[in-house]
């Protein structure tokens, strides 16, 4: 990867931008924000990276592999970290935790509820000390079986959850609100959760709908700072035909910037938002200089600049090769800019949001 000093201007005449719809002419440069840069949000030659899966289900709830077997294949598969998020149960499998590869204790609640019928699913993971010390209810045990949540009066029963999971020193995640016919309404209605499951590889793989950015953009509109998570959620078991076990592992998950890997290290960089999410492509560098946002990536077809308010823009290659690097520059009427990274054959890295308000 270039240094710093190095870089490019990424408005290079190879790349063709595209704008849903035109930036507005009426704009004036004077009402752009005005930061002290660079803002350094990815940069992938600090301290280390680590990747891993935050949805993870075993034997212990409704999946086909033994955690032993879970954990032996997330090892043998690069990944540093894996969170066990069994149904209605929480686990701590610290016996499986080996040089280099570590578990974060988890749980994950669900019930269907509601006319139109649907679902609510939220993980809790232990947090770090500072929430373990702020708990008010004892913390969770090893095995510790929940009762199926009651959600007749949804949200209040649904928010009581995610207090439960708050007092109890852990962090929540809204999982897959597109499998779970979710309406926006449904996750701006839940205050406490610290990011939304933006991409859910058993869903993708099992019913095709797996994708859930279109909900997390509904919460970022809304003025909230939530965080996008990419995840398995695997249960190594088709239910709907013949597939190795290894079906619905290894297609989404996140890669966290941290000092070491530690459980503390680990959930604090997750709790800030010092990651990025991805079903292949990696974010190299994302910075915000001024009024300039620039991303370098591994090679895509196309870089995505996700704004509101109003809509931000893509760049590509007029000659249709692969690029690594694109900027957007700031109008000054945006409350957050994320970036997503789509390569030639549709997989996608998503930045965290760069909030501007």
């Amino acid at each position: 990867m270039r240094h710093h000093a190095d870089r490019q201007d990424a408005k290079d005449s190879s790349l063709v931008k595209t704008t849903m719809p035109n930036p507005p002419a009426d704009t004036d440069s004077s009402t752009r924000p005005k930061t002290k840069g660079p803002q350094v949000f990815i940069d992938k030659r600090t301290k280390s990276w680590y990747k891993g899966n935050l949805h993870s289900h075993s034997t212990l709830s409704d999946g086909k592999l033994s955690p032993q077997q879970v954990a032996t294949l997330y090892r043998d598969h690069g990944y540093s970290f894996l969170a066990f998020t069994e149904h209605q149960r929480f686990t701590f499998h610290s016996d499986l935790q080996a040089p280099g590869f570590i578990i974060l204790p988890g749980i994950e609640r669900n019930k269907s509820f509601g006319d139109p019928k649907r679902y609510f699913h939220i993980n809790g993971i232990l947090g770090p000390e500072s929430m373990q010390k702020a708990a008010t209810r004892p913390p969770y045990e090893h095995m510790q079986r929940l009762p199926m949540p009651d959600l007749e009066d949804y949200p209040v029963t649904g928010q009581a959850i995610v207090d439960e999971f708050l007092q109890s020193g852990c962090m929540v995640m809204f999982n897959h609100p597109q499998w779970s016919y979710n309406s926006f309404q449904d996750l701006l209605s839940i205050n406490g959760y610290f990011a939304v499951e933006i991409f859910n590889y058993t869903s993708v793989m099992e019913t095709g709908n797996g994708l859930s950015t279109i909900h997390w953009d509904a919460v970022l509109r809304s003025g909230r700072k939530v965080w996008g998570v990419a995840s398995d959620d695997n249960h190594n078991n088709n239910r709907y035909g013949e597939a190795s076990a290894e079906w619905d592992s290894f297609g989404g998950w996140v890669m966290v910037n941290a000092d070491e890997l530690s459980h503390e290290a680990i959930t604090s960089s997750l709790l800030s938002g010092n990651f990025y999410s991805t079903t292949g492509p990696e974010i190299h560098y994302l910075s915000l200089d001024g009024n300039r946002v620039y991303v370098e990536c591994s090679p895509v077809e196309r870089i995505y600049f996700c704004t509101y308010f109003r809509h931000g823009y893509s760049r590509c290659d007029a000659a249709g090769k692969t690029i690594e690097s694109a900027d957007y520059e700031l109008r000054g009427t945006e409350k957050y800019v994320r970036v997503e990274c789509v390569d030639k054959r549709g997989n996608i890295a998503w930045s965290n949001p760069i909030f501007l308000d």
